[in-house]
């Protein structure tokens, strides 16, 4: 583990995933994580994105299902192939 890995989510240096999301971000901020998706993790112990970046897809898809293990799986490691909308708000 280096040293940004084990810092607190917001603080300098600490890792990004490409998409900018911290990865010390709480699993439960990621787009389509509700309050059953989140005590599901939360039980796994799969608090933060770097937690999910480590497990394998087939695993999550057990205990979330197949399409969400699969968004879950892409957002830990930076992937996010919703469109953009340029003048959404």
């Amino acid at each position: 583990m280096n040293a940004s890995s084990s810092r607190a989510p917001g603080r300098l240096g600490e890792s990004r995933s490409r998409s900018g999301l911290a990865r010390g971000a709480a699993s439960a901020r990621l787009v389509g994580v509700g309050p059953a998706t989140a005590a599901k993790l939360e039980k796994l112990g799969l608090r933060y994105v770097r937690d999910l970046a480590q497990v394998d897809e087939s695993t999550l898809a057990s205990h979330v299902g197949l399409a969400m293990a699969a968004s879950l799986s892409a957002y830990a490691i930076g992937e996010d192939y919703r469109e953009s909308l340029p003048n959404a708000r």
